[in-house]
């Protein structure tokens, strides 16, 4: 009766591993979204760089 006791809580650790491996693969997802971030700032520096144009025509 004790040993059907012990191997119940090993069974939920064990779940509890795989929890955490999907965990590592979403933190993968926002790094790609920090990617599309960088484009975005690279637009904003065409932006910018227009802005200077329109001061040399003053």
């Amino acid at each position: 009766m004790l040993k059907d006791r012990e191997l119940t809580p090993r069974i939920n650790t064990e779940e509890k591993q795989i929890n955490t491996e999907e965990k590592q693969i979403n933190t993968e997802g926002p790094r790609i979204n920090t990617e599309e971030k960088w484009i975005n700032t690279e637009e904003k520096w065409i932006n910018t760089e227009g802005k200077q144009i329109n001061t040399e025509e003053k």
